[in-house]
């Protein structure tokens, strides 16, 4: 989101070092408000300096924020970027205002409290025996030891991210945001019968819908591909609907196949399956896992499930057998049936061979496993998956072209900081 393709630097000098074919960014300010001719990022020229200076009186101290154009481009192309920078920003912020609305009238709702910086993958929310985080198979990722903060546009969401924070250089001080580092994300949902229940399926299509979003405005470099999938996989686009394809198992084979045909092997892929079922074609699925882990697919499976769903079975003769919580509720079961509830250690057993496949699934694909408990949660966590995967993801070793890009945005604070400032005290 934050690169600028024609940028070569951004300097910090003096009104009088100004000089034609610069971007004015930044730096003055009146009492009575902003001087209209330098609003919008106006490309200075002799005319509009010597006009400002007659009109106003600049102290001989007084420094602004101007960007310089890279050899070759035109500075009207670098302008149309800050102006797009600036729109960027004004939804990042509108989207982060919302974000903390909606994640603090859910604590409110459920009675919970969040840690600055904590991620929502907390015991209430999440089964943590079974969660998998930060398994990548198309980089690696070193994060220090020391202050271990992974480039998120989700932290400090009380702040307010400014195009001043950008250009003085102090947004790496107060944000460490993520790069829009090309990628092809693969959003996957399961359209089985069992996704009725409890209103799975419309929480997935209210979160992906929210997700496009998010995606569309901060995410310009990643493209989506959409996909349903039960006894059969198609690419759909937005939005959805829910009867898109006929409806009934869980066979993975179908979508995964279709990813592999439909991965760009010129950027990273990453995945993320919505899902209630165990795969139907377990053989098959699993031969396809590994060939998304040998192709270098990132992927993540969020998973439904509710800690009572395990834990009681209905008893017929002498024998336990299973019920289906979206298909009768506990309450119903106790009208007429003999329940039977398991004790902590039992559950526990029982966790670990249903999870079992689940999780041999996420170890074949290479990738992570979220189990999601309450399911009023899912958009937050959707977009905190995808955050932390572009954040780890910025961490990595970047390739020639983003060692350019980083270079030209980031440390061209610190490189034409030192410079200017060492030319400003000579």
């Amino acid at each position: 989101m934050l690169e600028l393709k024609y940028c070569k630097a951004i300097h910090k000098l003096y009104w009088q070092q100004l000089r034609p074919g610069l971007i004015y960014l930044g730096g003055i300010e009146l009492s009575q408000g902003e001087i209209p001719e330098l609003n919008n990022y106006p490309i200075l020229t002799w005319d509009l300096l010597e006009s400002l200076s007659k009109r106003y009186h600049f102290l001989k101290g007084k420094v602004v924020y101007v960007a310089e154009v890279s050899g070759g481009h035109v500075p009207a192309y670098l302008r149309k970027e800050f102006l797009k920078l600036g729109n960027q920003l004004y939804h990042l912020n509108q989207f982060r205002s919302e974000f903390i609305r909606e994640q603090d009238n859910l604590f409110k709702k459920f009675n919970m409290h969040l840690k600055p910086g904590e991620l929502l993958y907390k015991p209430e929310l999440v089964d943590q025996d079974f969660l998998i985080q930060d398994k990548i198979n198309s980089f690696s990722v070193n994060i220090p030891k020391i202050n271990p903060e992974i480039p998120s546009f989700l932290n400090r969401l009380d702040s307010l991210i400014t195009l001043n924070d950008l250009f003085s250089g102090r947004l790496k001080d107060k944000f460490n945001l993520p790069q829009d580092i090309p990628v092809q994300l693969h959003l996957v949902v399961d359209y089985s019968c069992s996704m009725d229940s409890m209103n799975k399926l419309d929480f997935v299509i209210s979160s992906v819908h929210s997700f496009y979003k998010y995606i569309s405005e901060f995410f310009l470099n990643t493209k989506l591909t959409l996909y349903v999938f039960s006894d059969e996989c198609i690419t759909t686009d937005f939005p959805l609907n829910g009867g898109e394809i006929e409806r009934s198992g869980t066979d993975f084979a179908p979508f995964i196949e279709k990813i592999l045909k439909k991965k760009n092997s010129k950027v990273y892929n990453k995945v993320i399956l919505f899902t209630d079922g165990e795969p139907n074609d377990p053989n098959r699925a699993y031969f396809y896992a590994q060939k998304l882990k040998q192709f270098k697919l990132d992927f993540t499976q969020i998973i439904f499930y509710m800690n009572d769903d395990l834990r009681y079975e209905f008893i017929e003769g002498n024998s336990s057998i299973n019920f289906d919580p979206g298909s009768l509720s506990i309450e119903e079961l106790l009208e007429g049936k003999k329940i039977r509830v398991l004790n902590d250690e039992e559950l526990k057993i029982k966790k670990k061979k249903y999870f079992e496949i689940f999780t041999k699934f996420a170890n074949s694909c290479g990738g992570n496993q979220i189990i999601l408990n309450v399911f009023d949660f899912l958009k937050i966590i959707t977009v905190e998956t995808y955050d932390r995967y572009m954040g780890l993801l910025t961490l990595a070793t970047p390739n020639e072209e983003q060692k350019i890009k980083q270079e030209t945005f980031q440390e061209s604070f610190e490189r034409v900081k030192k410079y200017e400032f060492k030319k400003l005290n000579a």
